[in-house]
């Protein structure tokens, strides 16, 4: 388990000052689908607004999760007669809207909650958006806390301080800057996601590593997966798709290695911590984003998968604008389909949980939205879309820089890729 509060990082055996928090109030949200089985201790008051209340009441919450919560880390002092409340929320991004911070604030005002209070999400990165949002909102600021679910929520979404919802069909349109007092860290929760949800964060992951430069220990991913997928030929457990070997390994890989989840947090801690506003450096994090937003908010696509192939396009923007060479992206690629990561819309639908049978026809009629949505970005400024891509500099060396591109030229290429990827679909099914 990890701890982070401010400049303070460490994992539950480190010794370390921390500052201890009394909350009159904790009120616990939980993703429903960490729900299980609940055992609470007699002094644990659990209430429930009527909204959250399902035909079979409440279901069931794992006693070692809701413990692991109470005890919060140690940043919590917990006494008798405290008022701890624990309500299951259902957050998808079908509910990331205003209907459902309004709801909440009928539950904050419901049990009574003061500027003094605790609100803790725990879930992935949409919960902590919209509890976020809600406690930054609500008397103007309650304390807020987060314990993230996913690799993506654990690597992106719980660090940035930033939260927010949709509106009109626009993501995170509305929005606020506020920080958690402090976040917990469970890498054992990686181990109860789906290969989806694996991957999302995996994305993100890679994210950090190209950004920060850190090729070295790109290089050391693909080699220590490439002895993992080689030892797992041989075992009687071991996966027989290129998919099940990867999401196996990246468990062992974060759970074994938890360090590499704390390196990528305290590298998007720096940059946010530079810029907590997002008005320059912290611009750096949005590559891949631009392209991926639209293609999720569009073809409803998970976001850590739609980021990826936005990394990739972006990529391949930079080297058409002249910004990298073509060994370059080339090395980009082949990166990412070494570790057998999907690099392209057709990839992504051939997963079990996605797949659709209409692709051409999805693709064809989403493409004018998908070229639309750009126009939404919050990133357009003078007709030109500022970005963060690879660019090369003095030498073999690399780093990624503001670029700004011509927003008609830029549309022009997305427009240029999205045909691409009609064409080989077409060329599959003559195939097949």
């Amino acid at each position: 388990m990890y701890k982070f509060q401010e400049n303070n990082f460490q994992r539950n055996d480190k010794k370390q000052k921390i500052v201890r928090y009394n909350f009159p109030d904790i009120l616990i949200l939980i993703d429903f689908h960490l729900v299980d089985n609940l055992i609470f201790d007699d002094d644990i008051n659990l209430e429930c607004h009527p909204e959250y209340k399902n035909e079979n009441g409440l279901k069931r919450i794992d006693e070692s999760l809701i413990n692991c919560v109470i005890d919060l880390s140690g940043y919590v002092n917990t006494r008798h007669g405290q008022n701890i409340s624990i309500v299951p929320l259902i957050c998808t991004e079908n509910e990331k809207n205003l209907k459902s911070v309004g709801v909440l604030y009928e539950l904050f005002s419901y049990l009574s909650l003061t500027k003094d209070s605790l609100v803790v999400s725990i879930g992935g990165g949409t919960m902590s958006d919209i509890c976020g949002f809600a406690a930054s909102t609500y008397l103007r600021g309650i304390n807020f806390a987060i314990v993230p679910s996913t690799l993506l929520s654990m690597i992106d979404a719980s660090v940035g301080g930033k939260n927010g919802v949709n509106f009109k069909n626009h993501k995170n349109i509305i929005g606020s800057f506020y920080f958690p007092r402090f976040i917990t860290i469970i890498p054992e929760l990686i181990s109860f996601l789906d290969s989806i949800e694996l991957l999302s964060g995996f994305a993100e992951y890679l994210k950090y590593l190209f950004i920060s430069n850190n090729y070295k220990k790109v290089k050391n991913l693909i080699k220590n997966f490439e002895s993992y997928k080689e030892k797992s030929k041989n075992s009687p457990q071991g996966s027989s798709d290129n998919l099940s070997r990867l999401c196996n390994f990246l468990v062992v890989y974060f759970n074994h290695n938890p360090d590499n989840i704390l390196d990528a947090i305290k590298f998007k801690y720096r940059i946010v911590k530079g810029d907590e506003r997002d008005s320059d450096k912290r611009h750096i994090l949005n590559f891949g984003h631009t392209i991926g937003h639209a293609i999720e908010k569009n073809l409803s696509l998970p976001h850590g998968l739609s980021v990826l192939i936005g990394m990739l396009w972006e990529t391949r923007i930079s080297y058409l604008s002249g910004l990298i060479t073509l060994n370059y992206y080339l090395n980009f690629l082949t990166a990412l389909k070494t570790l057998g990561l999907p690099t392209s819309l057709n990839d992504l639908f051939q997963f079990p949980q996605i797949c659709r049978n209409d692709f051409k026809r999805l693709i064809s009629n989403k493409k004018k939205d998908i070229l639309l949505s750009l126009k939404y970005d919050k990133k357009i400024e003078q007709n030109s879309l500022v970005l963060f891509l690879p660019q090369k500099r003095k030498g073999k060396h690399y780093r990624f820089a503001k670029a700004r591109i011509d927003i008609m030229r830029f549309i022009d290429y997305l427009d240029d890729f999205l045909q691409v990827e009609i064409n080989e679909n077409e060329q599959e099914e003559k195939d097949i």
